[in-house]
């Protein structure tokens, strides 16, 4: 039997966050740009509209500046924990400012500044953002027209073009990392979901908090919250890219639209204002795999899983189960007492070879076949 799936949890990005004062004629702040009045932009973004009145003005400074590189940028007197929450709102609302993922704050006499640390040139930064621009149009382009069918083309898309890599690369905690370079961590993934499924015509939002891994380690985190048909629900990229035990890289749907509720399993420690307690478009329950009970129609629904998965060119079908004590059930059931076989002739399945594996973290059981010529 194979030995069960371990997803790869990562650390979300850490924004580093300097507080300064530098004398009032500091000389390389002469140059700054300065402000009478701040002004209040008319940005939807999600972190955007949870800020105060002195934070929504430093935000729309920032973002209305920042992709001209300038040394600094005069924002109002905020607190740490303020401008911290600001450089945060920034960067989780639009991925493309990947050009820094921390700043400094300078006090020069009665002013203030925004001081980003750049991780690259401005032309460096052209480049990549248009290289970045043209990959996320490459991969909506093939999108299906349902709604549902394109979340989870751009989903699979995504996992198939990038690998799980956290090293000391920068460009791993932004889209760049996924759409370029193929290599990221969950706050590249979440990022490039993110410009994937707005360039798409959705609403999506980064969410930021913690989750364990098999082993009950505690980690801080990225992934999404996604509206389709005016229901939110939430994804995890990171979670669907796991690596097998022999390094086999799987494309999974796990943790693909999921219910609040589903989701606080595993995670825990965000706060998001929408509501997300809906699970019918969680991917188990779209396609009849999920399973509150074992019996009869359970069985039929498990037939009708297999011959489905064969018919699309698959070579495996899975099926999840609401509780540890149904999934040693149906495990039984289908494996000792030989249910699968009922199953595959239901499903007028011929195989050449039939294997399993048990998620007993995930409660998933995946059934691998091969069919006859």
């Amino acid at each position: 039997m194979k030995k069960a799936l371990k997803a790869l949890i990562c650390a979300a990005v850490t924004v580093g966050l300097i507080v300064s004062a530098r004398a009032l004629f500091d000389p390389s702040f002469l140059g700054a740009s300065s402000y009478s009045d701040f002004e209040v932009g008319d940005y939807t973004d999600y972190y955007f509209q949870q800020l105060s009145e002195a934070e929504k003005q430093a935000y729309t400074a920032v973002r209305e500046q920042i992709t001209l590189f300038p040394r600094n940028i005069e924002i109002p007197e905020l607190e740490s924990d303020s401008l911290s929450k600001v450089l945060n709102s920034l960067i989780c609302d639009d991925p493309y400012l990947f050009m820094f993922n921390s700043c400094t704050l300078v006090s020069v006499g009665s002013k203030h500044y925004f001081a980003p640390d750049y991780l690259m040139t401005a032309e460096e930064y052209e480049q990549a953002k248009a290289q970045v621009e043209a990959a996320v149009q490459d991969m909506v382009s093939g999108c299906p027209q349902d709604s549902y069918a394109a979340l989870l083309y751009l989903h699979d898309a995504l996992i198939e073009s990038c690998t799980y890599s956290d090293t000391d690369s920068e460009n791993e905690s932004t889209a760049v990392g996924v759409l370029i370079d193929c290599r990221a961590k969950c706050s590249g993934y979440s990022k490039a979901y993110k410009l994937l499924l707005e360039a798409a015509g959705f609403n999506c939002v980064v969410v930021t908090g913690s989750a364990s891994d098999f082993d009950g380690n505690s980690m801080n985190h990225m992934w999404n919250a996604v509206e389709i048909n005016g229901c939110w629900c939430y994804t995890d990229i990171t979670w669907d890219d796991p690596v097998s035990d022999t390094g086999e890289d799987i494309c999974r749907r796990v943790f693909f639209c999921m219910s609040e509720d589903m989701l606080r399993q595993t995670h825990y420690d965000f706060d998001f204002r929408y509501d997300c307690s809906d699970g019918s478009y969680y991917y188990y329950n779209v396609n009849n795999s999920y399973y509150n009970e074992y019996n009869s129609e359970t069985l039929a629904a498990v037939a009708e899983c297999l011959g489905s998965a064969a018919e699309s060119g698959q070579t495996k079908a899975e099926f999840m189960f609401s509780s540890q004590e149904l999934l040693n059930q149906a495990a039984y059931s289908l494996f000792e007492e030989e249910d699968i076989y009922l199953a595959l002739e239901a499903a007028q399945l011929s195989t050449n070879e039939v294997r399993y594996s048990i998620d007993t973290d995930l409660k998933l059981i995946t059934v691998f076949f091969s069919t006859k010529d």
